[in-house]
């Protein structure tokens, strides 16, 4: 049956099936009270399952007609406020790693440009500028010339003599995840 159904329709019959897993226990099948209420979030949402107070306050916002019980209406509601209050917070998050990210992206620049042009190019770096900020920067990685030769020649994609900013990040990047691996 769900499998012609729309995307929307899909997840409206999963709220229902939800709903009306806790709904009714107590009697009425078309509400849930407030230790039904209880009891789905204990086991659906465990961390918003709080102390009594907290359960009643809940409850109050819910039960919109005030009418002791929360309806199908006013579960939906809910469902929607929650996964409202769900993408805020994965835009918050989302938001809070891109400025990490950024911050990283920008350092790489910094590195490179602080590096890149004392030969003339500012756009890319010379086997000998390479060879400074190896030394500099990552003193592990200065060996001696025919390493450098090598090394220089595998950042060199585009085979032009000289490492483009995006070569250098490429470079960056796979430093980055061998340094995680290990």
């Amino acid at each position: 049956m769900m499998a012609n159904m729309a995307l929307i329709e899909k997840q409206l019959q999963l709220l229902k099936t939800t709903f009306d897993k806790y709904a009714g226990k107590d009697a009425d099948k078309g509400s849930m009270s407030k230790a039904e209420l209880a009891d789905l979030l204990r086991e659906e949402f465990p961390g918003m399952a709080g102390d009594k107070q907290q359960l009643d306050a809940f409850f109050a916002g819910l039960d919109g007609d005030k009418d002791g019980k929360v309806s199908f209406p006013e579960f939906v509601q809910f469902a929607a406020t929650l996964l409202l209050m769900l993408t805020a917070q994965i835009l918050k998050n989302l938001k809070a790693n891109m400025g990490m990210l950024e911050k990283q992206l920008k350092l790489l620049k910094t590195t490179f440009d602080k590096y890149a042009g004392k030969d003339g190019d500012k756009d890319s770096l010379s086997k000998a500028e390479l060879a400074d900020l190896f030394h500099v920067e990552i003193p592990e990685m200065d060996g001696d010339k025919q390493q450098l030769d090598q090394f220089f020649a595998s950042l060199d994609g585009d085979k032009d003599g000289k490492v483009s900013f995006p070569e250098f990040a490429q470079f960056a990047a796979t430093l980055m995840m061998l340094y995680n691996a290990f």
